[in-house]
This record gives structure tokens, C-alpha cells and sequence, in this order.
């Protein structure tokens, strides 16, 4: 917390100043005791990092390699770039998006996730930085597309998601978007229903392996993925609750 807050780091009777630009960090957990709350509401975007699917195995270990191989890599932006850039982030004007970013701030907490006076602040700086990347001097309403990444818990993923996107499609009339406004080609219902019914019927086969049960088990994890998606809510539902019930049937 010192080194967030104060950029300072302590060690015994030693006191480190940090010249910290930003953090990153990882964890297998997300915390659930209350002395880290504080802690992980300073982490303005959380993103969920999902092993790959099986099949993409094999394209992994060659690309993981060839990283290995490379050795240490370097980044072409420098300190003096983020210096910039982060200085000019006081002179965008927010005007235009403060009260649609203020209803839809209000709409995040509705849904239950514990969006701080402090990370709703914080926050607009990531809005300016957007419209800065793309060129603008004033963010529009796809910049709004970061509270997509405030939740707190794995299961307020898919709502918050379709919060914003939902928003951000009734904007989509907006000149100079950002790229990352537009949600991922969503896929399709029926589709995916077909492919749930095929599931099932290998769900109800009582002589699998424990290999087959494990792909099983990645594909409904998949599908399940995919349905979170889904614009219609009652297909969206429909499907998730489905491939839950396989997923219980399996163990």
C-alpha cells in the first residue's frame, strides 16, 4: 500500500523511492479477506487470463519457445512517452462524457460490485488516456468501454460486460471510436444451442474416459465462454444454465 499510495517502499530502517509509472500484478486468487480490499481497489482493471483451450497447445509451446529463445525483450515506448503522455492527461476535457460515465458508474454499483468513490475518480484518468491514444483531446462515449474491466468477482464478468456494451452500442454513432468499443463478434445462439445438444448427448455416455471427460469438460467451459455474450438474455441465460447442469452431471 506505501508503494502505491506514497511510491515508497520500506525495509527495515531503510526507505526506497520509487519512480513508479504503473503496476501490474497477478495473482491465482482473487482476494476475499477485508485487509486486502483496499489493496485490490487500487488496481483500477482486473483481466481474467484463462488457460488455452487444448487444442491450441501445441501453438502455445512453439510461440512460448520462441519468446524464451529471444531473450530479454524491450519495449520501443520509453519512460519519457508515458512522461508525456501522462502529462497531457490534466489538459483532456471530460465534459462530454462526465454524465453519461456518471449513470453508468451509478449502474455498476447497482449490480452489486464495490466501485469506490476512489476507483470512480481514478478511473476518468483511464477514460482521458483513451481518447489521448486515439488522437483526441476529448474522450467521446466509446472511451467509456474500461469499466467493462471494474469488476470485483469472476460471476459480475458477464453483467458488467453487457452493461457497457449495451451502452456502447446505443453510441455507436460516435465519430473517431476506439477500437476496443466495439464488443468481439458475438456469436450465435442457435449455433451454439447445437452445439450444447451435441455435448450433452457425450454427457450422458457412462463409459468415457477420464481423458474424454476432461475435454468434455474444457468444451462446455468453452461454449460457456462464448454464451456469456450473447446480446438476448433469455438465450444467454438459457445456455449458461444448461451447460452448468453438464457440467454438474460430469463432477
Amino acid at each position: 500500500m506505501t508503494v502505491l499510495n506514497e511510491r515508497v517502499y520500506r525495509r527495515g530502517l531503510e526507505t526506497h523511492r520509487l519512480p513508479l509509472l504503473s503496476l501490474f500484478s497477478a495473482s491465482n486468487h482473487l482476494p476475499e479477506d477485508d485487509a486486502l480490499r483496499a489493496l485490490f481497489d487500487r488496481f483500477l482493471l482486473r483481466c481474467p487470463v484463462k488457460s488455452l483451450p487444448r487444442e491450441a497447445m501445441a501453438g502455445l509451446l512453439r510461440a512460448g519457445w520462441d519468446l524464451e529463445s529471444l531473450g530479454p525483450l524491450h519495449s520501443s515506448v520509453t519512460t519519457e512517452d508515458l512522461n508525456r503522455l501522462s502529462a497531457q492527461i490534466a489538459r483532456v476535457d471530460l465534459t462530454p462524457v462526465l454524465e453519461p460515465y456518471m449513470e453508468l458508474a451509478l449502474k455498476t454499483r447497482d449490480l452489486g460490485i464495490a466501485f469506490s468513490d476512489r476507483r470512480a475518480v481514478k478511473v476518468l484518468k483511464l477514460v482521458a488516456a483513451s481518447a489521448l491514444i486515439c488522437g483526441r483531446s476529448q474522450p467521446n462515449s466509446s472511451d467509456l468501454w474500461v469499466l467493462r474491466y471494474c469488476w470485483d468477482r469472476e460471476e459480475q464478468i458477464e453483467p458488467l460486460a453487457s452493461l457497457v456494451n449495451g451502452f456502447l452500442e446505443r453510441q455507436a454513432q460516435d465519430q473517431e471510436r476506439h477500437p476496443l468499443a466495439s464488443a468481439r463478434n458475438l456469436p450465435s445462439g442457435e449455433e451454439l444451442a447445437r452445439q450444447l445438444e451435441a455435448l450433452e448427448k457425450q454427457v450422458q455416455d457412462k463409459n468415457l474416459s477420464l481423458m474424454a471427460l476432461a475435454r468434455l469438460k474444457e468444451s462446455l467451459a468453452g461454449l460457456a465462454d462464448q454464451a456469456a455474450w450473447l446480446q438476448d438474455a433469455r438465450s444467454r441465460q438459457f445456455l449458461l444454465d444448461k451447460t452448468r447442469q453438464c457440467l454438474e452431471k460430469i463432477g
